[in-house]
C-alpha cells in the first residue's frame, strides 16, 4: 500500500482515527501470529480471543464445562422455554460432582454463601460473558472465601427444569475443594 501526502494528511488531522487503525493493525496481527491452544483439558474446549488457551488447569477430577453446555431450550405448548437436558447433566443430577470455576460474588463480604461459579473468570478482558450453561448457582454449607482464582467446589448438582432465575444449574451443600 502506498501512503500518499493526502493519506497521511488525514490521519494528521485526525488522530483519533490513526489510534484506531494502528489498534486494528496491531490486534491483527495479535490474532494471526499467536498459536492457538485448546484449554480446560477438554475436547472442543472453548478458547480466548487471541488464541490464548482457556485459564482453567486440566484437571481429570472434575467435571468438565463442555458437559454443561449439553442443553437446549425448547418451547412449550404455554409459550414459555424450558431447558431439555443433554446425557451428560441428565446423568449426574442429583449426584455428587467437583467442579473448577471463578467465583463470582451475589453478597458483600470477604466469604459467600450464596454465589455463582463460572467457567470463564469475571475480571478477563478476553473472555465473552458465560451464558447459563456455563455457570452455576452455588449454595454452599460453610462460607468460601471470596477469590479471583479459581477454584474446585464439591456438592449435589440440581437441574433447575424452569427459567425462574435465569439459571441452569445448582449447587447444593457445596464445599470448597481446594
Amino acid at each position: 500500500m502506498k501512503f500518499t501526502p493526502r493519506f497521511m494528511a488525514f490521519f494528521i488531522r485526525h488522530p483519533v482515527m490513526l489510534a484506531l487503525l494502528l489498534c486494528t493493525v496491531g490486534v491483527a496481527v495479535l490474532v494471526f501470529t499467536l498459536p492457538k491452544a485448546s484449554g480446560n483439558g477438554g475436547a472442543g474446549a472453548a478458547e480466548h480471543a487471541l488464541g490464548m488457551a482457556h485459564p482453567l488447569s486440566a484437571r481429570t477430577d472434575v467435571v468438565q464445562w463442555p458437559v454443561f453446555a449439553q442443553v437446549e431450550l425448547k418451547r412449550a405448548a404455554d409459550g414459555a422455554f424450558h431447558p431439555q437436558f443433554g446425557a451428560g447433566p441428565s446423568g449426574l443430577a442429583d449426584k455428587p460432582i467437583r467442579v473448577q470455576g471463578y467465583m463470582e460474588a451475589l453478597e458483600v463480604g470477604e466469604h459467600q454463601r450464596h454465589f455463582i461459579v463460572s467457567r470463564d473468570s469475571p475480571s478477563c478482558p478476553y473472555c465473552l460473558a458465560d451464558g447459563p450453561d456455563q455457570m452455576l448457582e452455588v449454595f454452599a454449607d460453610q462460607p468460601v472465601d471470596t477469590t479471583q482464582e479459581a477454584v474446585v467446589l464439591s456438592g449435589q448438582l440440581e437441574l433447575i427444569k424452569g427459567m425462574g432465575n435465569g439459571m441452569f444449574y445448582r449447587l447444593k451443600h457445596a464445599q470448597q475443594v481446594d
